[in-house]
């Protein structure tokens, strides 16, 4: 059996306005969640431009499995944890190999 070579799985919003914190953590990232407002604040908890970079996060792991195609399963995957600010910046919080 195999498995896809990347995979992504992308959910929960979190408010970037200044003092707000106030995070969804199972809320899907998708396109019906751009522009939906905090229940705290008001903010918009998921920009176009953050949108832009979930669509290229996906696009990148689409074309790799087109690229190298199906692994072993014994395959580790890698975990990237990452977050946006609502500018469209992407970083990158944390790098683990899966358990």
């Amino acid at each position: 059996m195999a498995k896809p070579a990347a995979k992504i799985t992308i959910k929960g919003l979190k408010c970037d306005a200044d003092g707000c914190g106030f995070i969804d953590p199972d809320a899907p990232c998708d396109e019906s969640q751009v522009g939906r407002a905090c229940p705290k604040c008001g903010a918009s908890l998921l920009t176009d431009a953050d949108m832009a970079n979930v669509r290229l996060l996906q696009f990148v792991a689409s074309a790799l499995n087109a690229e190298v195609g199906p692994v072993a399963d014994e395959a580790q995957y890698v975990m990237l944890h990452w977050r946006t600010d609502g500018s469209g910046n992407l970083k990158i919080l944390k790098i683990e190999e899966e358990e």
